[in-house]
């Protein structure tokens, strides 16, 4: 409701070749769930003409970076 403080959680579930699934909870000043959900982001690069978009690999740097904050519970 308006007005009502909520706390967000966000943490990586799985860490893919070019794709990053996270989940998210958002919690009312009690701790009870009011929204929670999972999210797909992926990686991409423009082509020169960008035309075209595709996936890219993460390089491993940001691979080893990302992967600091994956967790496979989030409790």
């Amino acid at each position: 409701r308006l007005g009502e403080g909520v706390t967000k959680k966000l943490w990586l579930k799985n860490l893919g070749v070019a794709s990053l699934l996270c989940c998210f909870r958002f919690e009312d000043e009690l701790g009870k769930t009011c929204l929670e959900g999972e999210v797909t982001l992926v990686n991409v690069a423009f082509q020169e003409n960008k035309e075209v978009i595709k996936a890219e690999p993460f390089s491993e740097d940001m691979k080893r970076k990302i992967s600091k904050y994956q967790i496979t519970n989030s409790n």
